[in-house]
């Protein structure tokens, strides 16, 4: 995992000379605090509370002839307290993806892709592997519009300390749209789907707005749903979608 994050820190680091390719680099950082104090004979409902977040959301598109090397950083991470209860942890997420597409023609791109996703707080555990390999469609691939689809076989590795090790061969969908509404404004939206031949499914939907308040602040609105299947479960569509719903405000550079 080290060597992942030490890998995209490098490709922001050492973008590419002029003659073999472009690099576009774009990334919002946000970060959230509030506190509550009230008086030991305060006579509302209100306790003690303190709670903070941090949030990373960053991408480095490397773009040549053929070929395009698009790299994706998602870091969450933030507690909360209230008084007389434990401090609990209210944002934890770390997710990179790296994809590389060979553009082969107006209809159809190949690609290879690998994602990992963990947690801060118990680093590593659990930890989730995709490697991955198919086709992909940009149905829109203009400047400021956007609207792709990659479908293909992926390999689907779990570890952790409750769940052991757990690997599954599957099918993957990921769906990308992204807009530039004005000026500023922005949508970004992405969908994984990943079903096991033999088990489970989940799927993790995740969209942004972006309003940009002045040159380097933005606020950002984000919500994301997340449906697991499993035989044994027998979870439904909708009525057991997990939601997550959150406001950030934050330093942005080039997100527009």
């Amino acid at each position: 995992m080290k060597k992942l994050i030490l890998l995209f820190g490098f490709v922001f680091a050492f973008p590419p000379p002029a003659c073999c390719g472009d690099t576009v680099l774009k990334g919002m950082f946000g970060a959230t605090f509030t506190q509550t104090g009230v008086s030991d004979n305060w006579s509302g409902q209100e306790k003690n509370s303190k709670s903070w977040g941090l949030k990373l959301d960053a991408s480095a598109v490397r773009k040549y002839l053929k070929t395009e090397w698009s790299n994706t950083l998602k870091e969450e991470y933030g507690k909360s307290e209230i008084s007389g209860s434990p401090e609990q942890v209210s944002l934890d997420l770390i997710d990179f993806n790296s994809v590389f597409t060979y553009k082969a023609s107006v209809y159809a791109n190949p690609y290879v892709s690998f994602l990992v996703t963990t947690v801060h707080d118990t680093f590593h555990d659990p930890v989730t592997y995709r490697e991955s390999a198919g086709v992909g469609w940009a149905f829109i691939d203009r400047e400021k519009h956007h609207l792709k689809l990659r479908t293909g076989f992926a390999y689907d590795q779990k570890f952790g300390s409750k769940i052991g090790a757990v690997r599954e061969t599957g099918a993957e969908g990921v769906f990308n749209y992204d807009i530039v509404l004005s000026e500023t404004s922005k949508f970004v939206s992405e969908a994984r789907y990943f079903t096991a031949f033999k088990s489970d499914s989940n799927l993790r939907w995740d969209s942004s707005f972006y309003a940009k308040l002045s040159q380097y602040v933005t606020l950002a609105l984000n919500y994301l749903e997340i449906f697991n299947s499993t035989p044994d479960a027998k979870r439904e569509w909708p009525t057991e979608i997990e939601t997550r719903f959150t406001v950030t405000l934050g330093l942005s550079y080039n997100l527009f």
